[in-house]
């Protein structure tokens, strides 16, 4: 049975993802243009400088490595989340462009409230600014023979001169909870990751179930005060995985974490998990 479900969230994810390349087949980068001098507006501190060298043995096969990757879930109910996502990511060449790409689907159930990014040159310059209103938006319709009111977001951004990093910061908002994402450490094959963290807050009094894939370590887990509980766990120095013939796809090699409430909200409908 774990199998099986596992296997069914592993194609959801895999179409999402497949209907969102298309959705970037359609878009055009939105690229560096004019004068360098026009574009560079500031050095940003919270951006590590490109300047020291990543180490050769966390880099091997890498086209990008990502230097921050921040997941805050606040579950405030059996019918209402909030996502807080900050990821930092420097693209080594040009194998490593689409992974700075950001999609993101959305329903009538989901909503992405604020979302900024930015690019960075190797000097640690920021040399293009993007925010909610760049974002292009697709219907998902379009991709499939099926009907629904899935949509998609799509943010291609690109620089001529490599290394170069892409900062992405977002805020979705939930309403239905029967499927909390996974979260994976690693997004990408030939991808390295310095940091990866998950910080979820639960506020809904709700227990929440979690288990752990294809890593060591344990979520940490504490009763913060009554009917509130803190998971967290942090992966550092995560090798790039290689793009091999017949490999296992991601999802079966990344460490990551499945979540769930023991209740939830979906559609108008109350559901347990504990029968």
């Amino acid at each position: 049975m774990e199998k099986t479900t596992k296997l069914f969230f592993w194609l959801k994810q895999s179409l999402v993802l497949l209907l969102a390349t298309m959705a970037c087949a359609h878009a055009h980068p939105q690229p560096f243009s004019g004068s360098l001098k026009s574009h560079v507006t500031k050095k940003n501190t919270g951006v590590q400088t490109l300047q020291a060298d990543f180490p050769d043995s966390l880099i091997s096969y890498a086209n990008s490595v990502v230097k921050e990757h921040t997941t805050k879930l606040t579950i405030h109910s059996e019918s209402k989340m909030t996502e807080e996502v900050r990821k930092v990511i420097s693209i080594l060449n040009s194998g490593g462009d689409s992974h700075g790409y950001f999609t993101n689907s959305y329903d009538d159930a989901s909503k992405i409230k604020k979302f900024k990014g930015a690019v960075y040159n190797k000097e640690n310059e920021r040399v293009i600014k993007y925010r909610k209103k760049d974002l292009r938006d697709f219907s998902l319709t379009v991709f499939s023979n099926s009907i629904s009111d899935m949509r998609i977001v799509v943010l291609q951004p690109e620089y001529p001169a490599y290394p170069y990093t892409v900062e992405v910061e977002y805020k979705k908002e939930y309403k239905d909870l029967f499927d909390i994402r996974d979260w994976y450490a690693m997004s990408n094959k030939e991808e390295a990751v310095m940091k990866s963290e998950l910080i979820v807050e639960n506020q809904s009094g709700i227990p929440l179930r979690y288990k752990p894939y294809n890593m060591d370590q344990v979520p940490a887990c504490r009763q913060e005060k009554k009917g509130m509980e803190r998971l967290t766990l942090s992966v550092t120095n995560l090798k790039a995985i290689p793009e091999e013939p017949y490999s296992q796809p991601l999802p079966e090699m990344a460490p990551h974490v499945k979540l769930a409430l023991s209740q939830f909200f979906y559609d108008g409908y109350d559901g347990r998990l504990t029968s």
